[in-house]
């Protein structure tokens, strides 16, 4: 698998497609970071997938960490469960709506949340800033439910409240039972948000400083403890999302510089409307990072079952 930092990325492909002119080399992060998405949006290729264990599930719900799109596949103490869509609880044909009381025993999409943890409690809402953000003309606007389960508006009459950055801890005039969305400002360290109730404050979230609109996929999965046996009770296997490279140090996914190449300049043909030798330089690209894939395939196999009619089956291994 092919890795390489943002500071790399830049000096490679600023030398082979904007020489001799430093004042684009800005515009080449952001052409970097362009590719980048098209690329990861794609296709699984390497580097494009990731761990993500829990050791107990004490709510019913997991949340993955804002660099990771969704589950691909899961076990629950060892065992391989399946992931269902966001519609299964709805299906007429399904289990109706399931409680989070006890382990459900797979998992259940429940989409995109602002929160890395629900509100249990209607409570004030508090945000942690570093005193190098703080900053009386920024808000932070804030999106949900009252303690009466009714959309909250400000004073003209518009969803949402804003919370006005003008503090390291500032704190809602609103009682929140439900969070739906948040805008913010980019700001220069994290943002921590604390829901706090008869004085008690409980995390919810922590948001990274280039997030502007969080959004982290949660699952349903249903209770499930510390277990001795199992320290880690439930493993995933998951897609990452695209997360713009801004420190040098970043790490640029996929990490093929190659492919990055031309999907940088497959994107330059698609700004010049040359749609023809965009699609050639695409073709390149995701050519590459198919070649890629096999050598780190290795001497496994993927067993493809296909039916035909009759109920008669074939298996078809690919390398």
């Amino acid at each position: 698998m092919a890795t390489t930092t943002l500071a790399a990325a830049r000096d490679k492909l600023y030398k082979s497609i904007l020489p001799g002119d430093d004042a684009f080399a800005e515009s080449v992060k952001d052409a970097i970071n362009d590719a980048c998405q098209r690329l990861i949006e794609s296709g699984k290729w390497s580097g494009t997938t990731g761990n993500v264990d829990f050791a107990s599930v004490p709510t019913g719900y997991i949340t993955l960490p804002r660099h990771y799109q969704a589950v691909l596949a899961s076990r629950i103490k060892d065992h391989p469960v399946r992931v269902e869509g966001k519609y299964y609880e709805y299906q007429s044909t399904g289990p109706g709506k399931l409680s989070t009381d006890s382990g459900i025993g797979f998992l259940i999409d429940c989409g995109y949340t602002p929160l890395e943890t629900e509100i249990t409690d209607a409570g004030t809402l508090r945000f942690l800033l570093n005193a190098v953000d703080v900053d009386a003309t920024k808000n932070i606007r804030v999106y949900g439910l009252d303690a009466d389960g009714d959309v909250i508006t400000d004073t003209n009459g518009i969803e949402g409240v804003n919370v006005t950055m003008s503090a390291t801890t500032i704190n809602s005039s609103h009682t929140f039972s439900k969070v739906t969305n948040i805008v913010k400002p980019a700001t220069k360290y994290p943002v921590v948000a604390q829901v706090v109730v008869a004085t008690v404050p409980t995390q919810i979230a922590e948001w990274e400083p280039s997030v502007t609109i969080p959004q982290f996929r949660r699952y349903k999965v249903g209770e499930i403890d510390e277990d001795t046996e199992y320290p880690t009770v439930i493993e995933t296997l998951c897609k990452r999302r695209f997360v713009a490279a801004e420190q040098e140090t970043d790490l640029v996914i996929p990490g093929n510089l190659q492919a990055l190449k031309m999907a940088v300049l497959a994107l330059k043909y698609e700004d010049e409307n040359d749609l023809k030798k965009a699609n050639e330089y695409w073709a390149m690209a995701y050519g590459i990072l198919n070649d890629e894939m096999k050598e780190d395939r290795g001497g496994s196999k993927i067993n493809v079952q296909f039916e035909f009619n009759g109920g008669l089956r074939k298996t078809r291994s690919f390398r």
